[in-house]
């Protein structure tokens, strides 16, 4: 006897959650970078480089690409289930 129920999830309140969690996160990195680097908090040129956002190996560059990555495959995984279950419109889309 299968008593299992339905996983129901709350698109909106995930997509605030995440939403808001990339916001503050990015917000922080921007603070960082103005306290750190920009009015000289720390007198480490390593410490600064690594919060300074407009350097390409920077704190703030390995978030903008992981971020972009988990996009990425996100919208491989939902096209993957879009092919598998739905019509040849709702794969363009």
């Amino acid at each position: 006897m299968n008593n299992s129920k339905p996983l129901v999830i709350d698109t909106g309140s995930l997509l605030r959650g995440v939403l808001t969690f990339y916001v503050s996160v990015e917000l922080v990195l921007f603070t960082l970078d103005y306290h750190i680097n920009m009015a000289r908090g720390s007198d480490s040129y390593p410490i600064r480089r690594l919060f300074d956002t407009a350097s390409e190996d920077s704190l703030a560059g390995w978030f903008s690409i992981t971020q972009t990555m988990l996009i990425a495959v996100t919208i491989w995984l939902v096209w993957a289930v879009v092919r598998q279950r739905g019509s040849r419109w709702q794969r363009r889309g």
